[in-house]
Parts: structure tokens; sequence; C-alpha cells
């Protein structure tokens, strides 16, 4: 149980940081995770696929770096 309420106020988190960006599928996903943390359900999906999300802005942040340009995170699939 103590898992995830710390599940849940990670998710928390995640999503006002998202929220802050403007990250929308990944506030969403991280709305999603932390509901179902309140609810005490299985989360190994949704964490999976919040982990890709991130995985795909780290990689878009790194090429943008590298490759100096300055745009907006195209929208994630």
């Amino acid at each position: 149980a103590q898992d995830y309420a710390i599940v849940a106020q990670e998710a928390h988190y995640i999503k006002g940081c998202s929220a802050s960006v403007g990250a929308k599928q990944l506030e969403q996903q991280a709305f999603e995770l932390e509901q179902q943390a309140l609810e005490q359900q299985p989360c190994d999906a949704l964490l999976q696929r919040l982990a890709q999300s991130f995985d795909r802005i780290r990689q878009y942040i790194t090429t943008s770096t590298e490759s100096g340009t300055n745009g907006s995170i195209a929208p994630m699939p």
C-alpha cells in the first residue's frame, strides 16, 4: 500500500511538471498513473508507457541540443 502512495505522489509531481512545459500526453499519462495508484490497481503498463514518453522527450531534447535546433516538441503518438 505504501508503494502505491509513493507512485501516486511521484505521478502527481510528473503531472504538474508536464503541465508546466506543455507536455500534454505526458501529463495525461501521469494523471492516469496517479489515479490507478490511488485505487491501488496494478500500474506496470502505465509505468512502461510513461517511461517510453520520457525516453522520446529525452531523445528530442538531446537531438535538438546537439543540432542546435530550437523548436517545440512534436506531438507524441
